[in-house]
C-alpha cells in the first residue's frame, strides 16, 4: 500500500516564514520572558536535534525510501534555519546569562570551545541557507553547506562535554558514520549497471 504526501505551494511558503521570521521572534520573545539556564540549554539541544534530524534524513531516504522521506528532504533548508536560530539563541541566553568570559571560550579543557568551533559552522550554514546564497555560490553552494558534516561531531562533543559524559556524542557520530557508509554502498551498487 502505497502513501502519497504532498505539501501546496501555500502550505510550503508558510512553513517558510514560520522558519526564517516566526521562529526567531518567539525564541526572542521567550528568551526575555523565560531568562533562565535551563530555557537556553534546551534550545542547544533542540538545535543540535535539528542539525542531526537535517543530516540523518539523506542516508535513511537512501536506505529506506519513502514518500515521507522523500518529502521531509525538500524541506532541509528550512530545517537548518530553524537550528542556526535556536543555536543563536543558545549562545546568546548562555553568553549573557552565565556571563562568560572569553578566556572560558579559549579554555582547551573546557567545554565552551567546542561550542565555539560549531558555531563558526553554524553562521557558514545560515549566513548560506537562502536563495542569494544559491545564485552566487551555484556549484559550490552545495560544497559549502557540506561545513554541516564537521558541525554535527563537534557540536555533539560540546554538548557530551557540558554534561561531563560522551554517550550522545558516540551515540549520533557512531549512527551518522554508519548511515553515510550504507547510504555510499547502495548508492554505488545502483551506479553499477548490470552486463548486457
Amino acid at each position: 500500500m502505497s502513501y502519497m504526501f504532498t505539501i501546496s505551494p501555500t502550505q510550503r511558503k508558510a512553513i517558510q516564514i514560520l522558519s526564517y521570521y516566526v521562529l526567531p521572534i518567539l525564541l526572542a520573545v521567550s528568551a526575555v520572558t523565560w531568562v533562565t539556564d535551563s530555557v537556553f540549554v534546551l534550545l542547544g539541544q533542540a538545535a543540535l536535534l535539528a542539525v542531526t534530524a537535517n543530516l540523518f534524513i539523506k542516508p535513511v531516504s537512501v536506505i529506506y525510501p519513502h514518500p515521507l522521506f522523500a518529502l521531509a528532504l525538500t524541506f532541509r533548508r528550512e530545517l537548518g534555519v530553524a537550528s542556526f536560530w535556536m543555536y543563536l539563541f543558545h549562545a546568546m541566553g548562555m553568553f549573557l546569562g552565565r556571563g562568560l568570559s572569553l578566556d572560558m571560550v579559549y579554555n582547551p579543557q573546557g567545554f565552551i570551545i567546542w561550542g565555539a568551533v560549531a558555531s563558526m559552522g553554524m553562521w557558514i550554514l545560515g549566513l548560506t541557507s537562502n536563495n542569494l546564497s544559491q545564485r552566487l555560490l551555484k556549484r559550490n553552494w552545495k560544497k559549502v553547506q557540506m561545513v554541516a558534516y564537521a558541525v554535527l561531531p563537534i557540536a555533539s562533543f560540546h554538548a557530551s562535554k557540558a554534561e561531563g559524559e560522551y554517550a550522545k556524542f558516540i551515540l549520533i557520530t557512531g549512527s551518522f558514520i554508519i548511515l553515510k557508509t550504507i547510504q555510499y554502498v547502495i548508492t554505488q551498487k545502483r551506479m553499477v549497471k548490470p552486463a548486457a
